[in-house]
């Protein structure tokens, strides 16, 4: 699904780097419907559950961090909001083979 929306994007904000960040916000909410953070959070929780993928063992507060997170609590609110389920809940389900 992500990368339906980061093709038009890109050729949206192309050579906009240089524009104010008002107008790339617009953009992205244009697009996505989200806000700046919603969207880089989207992100930022899809590298999560790659690393959680990759190394099960992880904490919540490593995940968080390694993921771009100043916080182990917005951390899991943001991934409950992308994933419908806590950090927890998910790691739980991978490792009994649901996921």
């Amino acid at each position: 699904a992500s990368e339906n929306v980061v093709s038009p994007m890109a050729s949206c904000l192309e050579g906009s780097a240089f524009t104010n960040k008002t107008y790339i916000s617009k953009t992205i909410n244009t697009i996505t419907g989200k806000n700046f953070r919603q969207f880089v959070n989207g992100y930022r929780i899809h590298y999560a559950v790659e690393l959680l993928d990759g190394n099960p063992r992880l904490t919540v507060g490593q995940l968080a961090d390694r993921s771009g997170f100043n916080s182990s609590v917005t951390f899991s609110m943001a991934f409950k909001l992308n994933m419908g389920e806590t950090p927890g809940e998910y790691s739980i389900r991978r490792r009994s083979g649901l996921v």
